[in-house]
């Protein structure tokens, strides 16, 4: 009436409550005022409520009702950074409450930025959270990137470092009294990461080597462990590298408590680190520990074994790989998967993902977007690997390579098996699994199960339903194999929603996991964490799962299925009460006199309804046959979603059936389908491969040609969304509104403009093709292409699957043993005069003496293994016996190499 503007003096009002300290009341009144969020957050932090600003902020994401693009999503994430970093920088009395709170936010928080994450924790010297906040996003790379970046001294020339140290403020530059500091510089999994970008290698060793003299043996043990050319990501990281020689590189150690820069002398220019490099410097770590756990100076067991036996023989384990890509694909494994709401392919080796961003399962690092048209995963590119085979959960991806199977996205439950990671946009390799052939890999919802050439299978993830088949209802973060099957041949695995199934050699399927929906066909609906043999009157070929039902093939090619999805199980439920409601209306009408012999007649129909009902309601318990009547060739593949079904015959038909609501089912409709039926559009396209996603569907013709249908609300069928979805509802855009009927009362849901293709379109996949001429001369590509290296006879990336495992040579670990397997093995990728060089600075004369012998210098290795046996003993008589020994050692030796000769 005054013409006030009454939403600005609310928020006035609010201003002045804050600067009152009223903040509950500032709150309210905001609300009334109906300011923008992000205009309420600034004036928070603009009055100092920096605890209340986190809770607001918590409260804003847990609220079902208040919308928020994803933008301001992250900005109020980053905000929530910058406060609990503040909090626990300033409340010292309260730093332990405020460090689990922070720790719960990086773990569950899926909007903030992780770059800032990182750069702000490192900045603010908070390497405990950094580590933290590493671990479970599976972000070590970037955590080193950061670190290395940030570091003082990495900006200062060699002079003003002098000047420094001869000051006695060196200190202030060093992080080695700082626990949490080294533990971030020396995480187990870093050198995947280093490995995909070699100048971030070399900064990594080069301030390695400025930090060693300050280690205790824990954390040279840490840094032998995370360069041991042993494991799977060494081997991997080998291939990445150049594998000659480069001259210039020489490391010497000026004395033993202090290294100074001159410890790595690279020639001018050179930045990049060669397989020499991390050899020799995997070699220096483990002098530096022998010598720190004061291991014996003599010992009589490496006299022999300095000798040339060759240490492969002793290997405790061997990493077990496919030997060729065609060798894999031989065994008809589809190229194609889907998840929840996203996509995955596999062509020439290079696996594409679309769809749905978030949680990471796409394996980019573009967290900005909602959605992401088809584009290679660039961390597959920098590794080098030829990926084999892929398969899509509902919030993570399994890729399995030709270097071992590895695993990315959302983690909560452990699903990508790599331990205490909740997150990963990154690949990370499945070390556990390295000693494995693994042929075939299966993604449930949130578990995932990997089936080895020996038949036997492994399951990590979700189990609390039992679909694990360890017999209990745990998570597991790491695999684990089933024990239960060890007397049974697994050849084929799936995995639904909460339950798993697998193919046995004998043609038998087993089921285990959430049987309430029917989903295990044993005729219960209770759950089993062990594998329960079904009941199937024929021998299976195939199988398939989706989130709620199975399906097999026989042998006959008869296809069986049970199992339902709740939401059908829920609507036939509904119909059964509909028809009981309307017989007992009936039945109340038809009580008077003249209508007895009709009430008899229609209450028998109305039992013989029920007891049909309650049969059809039970029917998904039991395996029971489809009606294939309209499929007339041979049934060579299945696949399964939500609702819907797919199969593939020998000539290349795809049939389809099931629900239709979202257009999955590809025949221009949206009409349920009940049996299979030939999607007509591609009947002159010859089908290879199919997957089901939870309501849409790709396909993959002869041609190499992709095709999707059905949902594309987050672009997983490689389309762009018809409509922005974060923009607002219009008369235009607010779609139907769909009116649900209750008991009780009526709801209204206003549903939006569907996102739906309901007949198969063609996915456009980039061409890529990388090409060394095309790239810039400076470039990283230009240098370290996605083009596979040469693995030369003799070259270090060859021999890097014959070696044994290393870190069990010792007890404890990477010990003397380690250290003259190592010398034994890569000592011809290395220049030996350093190596020698380093042995005697650290005095280590038998690891001096195994050098000589491998250079056929038998007169230096007795002179060197007769000054350990000095260094050692006092007593003359037992020099006197040893040096004996030590003397008929050698003159075998000299023998048998004589007659090798």
């Amino acid at each position: 009436m005054l013409g006030l503007d009454l939403p600005k003096l609310y928020e006035v009002a609010a201003d002045i409550q804050l600067s009152q300290g009223q903040f509950a009341q500032a709150v309210h009144l905001y609300q009334l005022s109906k300011c923008p969020q992000l205009k309420r957050v600034a004036h928070f932090m603009g009055y100092g409520f920096l605890s209340e600003l986190i809770a607001y902020i918590q409260v804003l994401f847990s609220t079902k009702g208040v919308e928020i693009v994803s933008a301001d999503k992250c900005h109020f994430a980053n905000i929530a950074l910058h406060c609990f970093t503040h909090q626990v920088k300033d409340k010292l009395q309260e730093r332990l409450a405020i460090s689990m709170a922070f720790k719960r936010f990086l773990k569950e928080n899926a909007y903030y930025d992780e770059e800032v994450a990182a750069k702000l924790l490192s900045e603010q010297g908070l390497y405990e959270l950094l580590h933290y906040f590493a671990k479970v996003r599976g972000q070590q790379g970037l955590m080193v990137e950061t670190l290395l970046s940030n570091d003082i001294k990495n900006a200062i020339d060699s002079a003003t470092t002098n000047v420094i140290h001869a000051s006695g403020y060196e200190e202030i530059f060093q992080h080695g009294n700082d626990d949490f500091y080294l533990k971030c510089i020396t995480s187990y999994h870093l050198l995947q990461f280093l490995a995909a970008k070699p100048q971030l290698l070399y900064l990594h060793i080069q301030h390695l080597i400025t930090l060693l003299p300050q280690m205790d043996p824990s954390l040279l043990c840490r840094v032998a462990s995370l360069y041991d050319p042993s494991r799977q990501t060494a081997k991997l990281s080998f291939r990445n590298m150049a594998s000659t020689k480069t001259d210039g590189r020489y490391w010497s150690l000026t004395s033993l408590t202090t290294v100074a820069s001159e410890v790595l002398d690279i020639n001018c220019g050179v930045e990049n680190t060669t397989g020499e490099d991390v050899l020799k410097f995997f070699v220096f770590v483990l002098l530096m520990l022998c010598h720190k756990l004061d291991c014996p100076k003599f010992d009589k067991k490496l006299i022999e074994y300095g000798g040339i036996n060759n240490p492969r023989k002793k290997a405790a384990s061997r990493q077990k790989i496919v030997k060729s890509s065609s060798e894999f694909l031989s065994l008809n494994h589809s190229s194609v998967s889907c998840g929840q709401a996203h996509s995955a392919y596999v062509h020439n080796g290079i696996l594409y993902t679309w769809g749905k961003t978030g949680s990471g399962r796409l394996g980019t690092e573009d967290v900005g977007a909602e959605y992401q048209v088809p584009q290679p995963v660039p961390a597959l590119l920098r590794l080098q690997v030829t990926v084999l085979t892929v398969s899509c959960g509902a919030l993570h991806t399994l890729a399995l390579t030709d270097y071992g199977l590895l695993s990315w996205g959302s983690s909560r439950f452990g699903q990508l098996g790599v331990g205490d990671v909740q997150q990963a946009i990154q690949p990370l390799i499945i070390e556990s699994l390295q000693s494995e052939t693994i042929i075939k890999i299966e993604c449930g919802q949130y578990h995932s199960l990997a089936l080895t050439a020996e038949g036997r299978v492994f399951s990590w993830g979700w189990g609390i339903h039992g679909q694990l088949g360890h017999g209990n209802a745990e998570n597991l973060n790491l695999p684990k194999i089933i024990r239960s099957l060890k007397k049974v041949v697994i050849v084929s695995i799936c995995a639904g929603q909460g339950h798993s199934a697998l193919l046995s050699q004998n043609d038998e399927v087993y089921t285990f996991g959430c049987g309430m929906f029917g989903q295990l066909g044993t005729g219960f609906v209770s759950k089993h964490s062990y594998p329960q043999l079904v009941n199937i009157p024929e021998r299976i070929k195939l199988i398939a799962s989706g989130h709620f039902h199975v399906l097999a093939v026989s042998r006959t090619n008869r296809m069986y299925t049970w199992g339902c999805n709740p939401q059908a199980l829920r609507l036939q439920a509904q119909n059964s009460r509909r028809a009981r409601h309307q017989g007992n209306i009936l039945y109340q009408n038809s009580r008077s006199s003249n209508y007895v012999a009709s009430t008899i007649m229609n209450n028998s129909a109305l039992r013989r309804s029920g007891d049909v009902n309650e049969t059809l309601q039970q029917s998904h318990l039991l395996p029971s046959l489809v009606n294939t009547t309209s499929v007339t060739d041979t049934i060579i593949q299945l696949s399964c979603g939500s609702h819907h079904s797919v199969l593939i015959t020998t000539c290349g038909d795809i049939y389809s059936w099931g629900r239709n609501s979202e257009g999955q089912i590809g025949n221009g409709t949206r009409r349920e389908q009940k049996i299979p039926t030939l999607i007509s559009s591609l009947k002159e396209k010859k089908i290879v491969h199919s997957a089901c996603g939870a309501d849409f569907t790709i396909a993959v013709d002869s041609d190499g040609r992709i095709w999707g249908w059905g949902q594309n609300d987050s672009g997983q069928i490689g389309q762009k969304p018809l409509m922005d979805t974060n923009a607002k509802s219009t008369s235009t855009t607010s779609g139907r509104v769909i009116t649900i009927r209750t008991n009780r009362r009526m709801i209204t849901i206003t549903q939006p403009c569907r996102q739906s293709i309901l007949r198969p379109a063609e996915i456009v996949i980039p061409s890529y093709e990388l090409k060394v001429k095309d790239l810039d001369s400076g470039s990283f590509e230009n240098e370290y292409s996605v083009l596979k290296l040469v693995n030369h006879k003799g070259s270090a990336a060859s021999l890097m699957n014959d070696i044994p495992d290393l870190s069990k040579l010792d007890k404890p670990p990477y010990g003397p043993f380690t250290l003259h397997t190592a010398l034994k093995v890569f000592h011809r990728f290395c220049d030996s005069c350093t190596l020698l060089n380093h042995c005697l600075k650290f005095g280590n004369f038998q690891a001096a003496a195994t050098l000589c012998v491998l250079e056929n210098l038998y007169d230096k290795a007795l002179e060197y293994q007769l000054k350990a046996l000095i260094s050692f003993s006092d007593s003359n008589k037992t020099r006197l016996d040893m040096a004996m020994y030590v003397l008929g050692c050698y003159v075998r030796l000299i023998d048998r190499t004589n007659i090798a000769t």
